[in-house]
């Protein structure tokens, strides 16, 4: 885990960052993008082509 301070302190915090560049996130994809920054985490997305996988990972 890392000493840098949170960059979000809630999943909602994390829909509003999604959302400024126009990344429309569900509660789901919030949820565990807070939790991995929170823990310090790598995320494995898989999915099919075109659903914002790579947008997300940006």
């Amino acid at each position: 885990m890392t000493d840098a301070a949170p960059r979000f302190d809630s999943p909602a915090d994390v829909r509003q960052a999604l959302r400024r560049v126009d990344y429309l996130a569900d509660d789901s994809i919030a949820g565990v993008v807070f939790l991995a920054e929170r823990l310090g985490k790598p995320v494995l997305v898989e999915g099919p082509a075109g659903t914002g996988k790579t947008q997300l990972a940006k």
